[in-house]
């Protein structure tokens, strides 16, 4: 045999699968493997070897010949998915590899049980979120229609299910460190879009945006659990790299429309029909602008409250002994929808372009309004 061959056949009897010591490891490779990446599934034959050599969910040295000097170790599951974890003590707050809170952290988060086990609590979400988002969409139309204890079974899942992602934030805190190192908790992407998910949880904003963004940002917290969406997602954001061009095209497109937007509609969200002073009655300025504020004066339609007027022709005309004034009050959907500043005109641009309640912006913007029409008809 040649030595090329021998020394093949060596390195096929040493086992690769080692449990973590104190020792200090060789010198890396020029470059990292990319069969054996961070998230990614062993291939088969080093599959059944790893069986055959470790224990899934516990702590290995670096099977990368790159990493060995980086202070890095491994962790493979039950399937043979690659967890690549920090060692260094750099990472702010990161425990040892051999702490015992840290390996019980470490098993439950690549352990797959938990992994269907967060899968399963966000499609529990999903589907409480969509029958809350449901019943506000009917209680928006008729505001006479009551709760029933569906709607708060509903609403105590949510913050149950907050509560685990808060619990799952916490392990990958433990586990991975919190942040100055690579691989640590705060350098993955991914776990930004967990602060997002539990910060709109929380966060108590308008109806519209809340139960939208919420829904879409708990599917999407699917795809890092799951190793083959997750590199499905990586191949999607390089062709995507590849269409900068389009994207690029894009923006620019919606920077234009939100620029013509605020310059059109500016301070227009805010109009409201307020209850005219009666004629011959002499106010100070002061007690005329405190007149428009007040709330009682202005003209409400139940639940869908303030309705928007203009007083250009086409748009909604106020009742008989209301005028059309703006600058009082906050504009609609908790003062999230307007043209007031290049963020918001930027956001209701969007809305339009992904067609999320465009018809309620189309209205608010001077369309004619049929049901204040039908009414001062009536």
């Amino acid at each position: 045999m040649e030595e090329g061959d021998i020394e093949e056949t060596q390195q096929e009897q040493e086992p690769l699968f080692k449990l973590l010591s104190d020792s200090s490891q060789c010198e890396g490779a020029k470059a990292p493997n990319p069969k054996f990446e961070d998230g990614k599934v062993l291939p088969k034959k080093l599959r059944k070897r790893f069986l055959q050599e470790a224990k899934p969910c516990v702590p290995l040295e670096e099977i990368d010949p790159y990493f060995r000097n980086k202070q890095t170790f491994v962790v493979i599951g039950r399937w043979g998915t690659i967890h690549r974890f920090s060692s260094s003590p750099d990472g702010y707050f990161t425990l040892g590899p051999n702490n015992v809170i840290r390996r019980l952290a470490i098993y439950m988060l690549t352990n797959w049980i938990f992994s269907t086990f967060l899968v399963a609590v966000l499609l529990l979400n999903a589907e409480a979120l969509l029958k809350t988002q449901n019943f506000e969409i009917m209680q928006w139309f008729d505001y006479t229609l009551k709760k029933s204890w569906v709607v708060d079974a509903m609403s105590i899942v949510n913050y149950i299910c907050l509560a685990i992602y808060c619990f799952e934030l916490a392990l990958k805190i433990i586990a991975r460190g919190f942040i100055g190192d690579a691989f640590t908790c705060f350098r993955d992407p991914w776990t930004w879009l967990d602060l997002v998910v539990i910060w709109t949880g929380f966060y108590q904003t308008s109806f519209i945006l809340r139960a939208k963004s919420a829904l879409w940002l708990r599917i999407f917290k699917i795809i890092p659990l799951i190793p083959s969406i997750r590199q499905a997602c990586k191949l999607s954001v390089k062709a995507v790299y590849q269409l900068r061009g389009m994207v690029i095209l894009g923006l620019l497109l919606l920077w234009f429309f939100a620029l013509l937007c605020m310059q059109l509609y500016m301070g227009k969200m805010s109009q409201k029909c307020v209850k005219q002073i009666p004629e011959g009655v002499k106010v100070s300025g002061e007690m005329w602008e405190q007149h428009n504020k007040n709330m009682s004066n202005w003209y409400s339609m139940g639940k869908v409250s303030f309705k928007q007027c203009g007083n250009v022709t086409g748009s909604g005309i106020c009742p008989k002994d209301y005028v059309c004034l703006y600058g009082f009050g906050e504009s609609p959907d908790d003062g999230q929808t307007n043209f007031d500043n290049i963020f918001w005109s930027l956001l209701s641009v969007t809305r339009i372009a992904t067609d999320r309640f465009t018809e309620d912006i189309f209205n608010m913007v001077g369309i004619q309004n049929a049901m204040m029409m039908t009414k001062q008809n009536t």
